[in-house]
């Protein structure tokens, strides 16, 4: 049985919140990408790739609900942990 802080916990939460935002519930589905990246954090890391996939779809869910500033410190977020899991090309 999974516990509260199951990394699988944040996947099905994550798709859920992809789901509610995909029919423009967006207030609905923020909660759910907010527990999502808690647990993605603490189980994976802050700076693990899974957790810049959830911010990233995060800050277009903010970014929807009027929230420009914290949608673009999001993307940041995400942006800053690909660049440092994306190898680097010659």
């Amino acid at each position: 049985m999974y516990g509260p802080n199951h990394p699988e916990l944040a996947f099905a939460l994550g798709g859920l919140a992809e789901l509610l935002a995909s029919q423009g519930k967006h207030r609905d589905a923020l909660p759910a990408f907010e527990r999502a990246l808690l647990i993605a954090e603490t189980v994976l890391a802050p700076d693990h790739p899974d957790v810049g996939l959830i911010l990233e779809r995060e800050a277009v869910t903010l970014k929807n609900l009027g929230r420009a500033g914290d949608a673009a410190a999001a993307q940041a977020r995400a942006d800053a942990i690909r660049a440092k899991h994306v190898p680097k090309r010659d």
